[in-house]
């Protein structure tokens, strides 16, 4: 994958396999430790213990189409090879949390690329869960729910091609206001 927001999009599609009627994702940019962490919570069904130990192996996925889950592994190779690091927790009938951080300044940090996208995308594709994204950095923090924008929107649906044009636009504009790295 060649940004992060290709990771985002592939844990958030996990989360709707796994029956999330809510997904979070958190971006914060921390200055003083030079990381950006990503942070991606559902409250799907979530995982055993033994399939934890074994999400981070290219070589496993619970799916039966295919033999292999590149996704989670790829993830936690970015992190690690900028020198960050990676976790998951998840527990049954709870759901799943995916923390990533990446050294800001490290050469080989992917660029975090079209993150407002995936974010609209996803809200419109899926109506019935909540997508939450926030974003942190040290020149102010953003919020969007896709409920939220729901309730404000009445009977126009997400998945209108103008309201997702506007949402992306207005999600890109906030993101350069509080100065989030690409």
């Amino acid at each position: 994958m060649k940004d992060i927001s290709l990771h985002i999009l592939d844990i958030m599609e996990n989360s709707v396999r796994g029956g999330a009627s809510r997904i979070e994702v958190n971006i914060k940019v921390s200055d003083d430790n030079h990381l950006l962490i990503i942070q991606i919570i559902d409250n799907g069904r979530g995982m055993d213990q033994e399939t934890v130990a074994h999400v981070n192996d290219p070589f496993f996925s619970t799916r039966s189409t295919r033999k292999i889950g590149m996704g989670l592994s790829l993830f936690q190779q970015q992190a690690e090879q900028t020198g960050g690091e990676f976790k998951i927790k998840s527990e049954q009938a709870k759901g799943t949390e995916v923390d990533a951080s990446f050294v800001l300044n490290n050469i080989d940090r992917q660029p975090l690329g079209d993150v407002a996208g995936v974010i609209v995308n996803l809200s419109a594709s899926y109506p019935d869960i909540d997508v939450v994204f926030d974003v942190s950095t040290s020149a102010g923090n953003y919020h969007f729910s896709s409920y939220e924008i729901s309730k404000i929107l009445g009977a126009v649906p997400l998945n209108n091609p103008d309201i997702m044009l506007s949402l992306k636009e207005i999600i890109e504009t906030s993101l350069i206001d509080i100065k989030i790295i690409n």
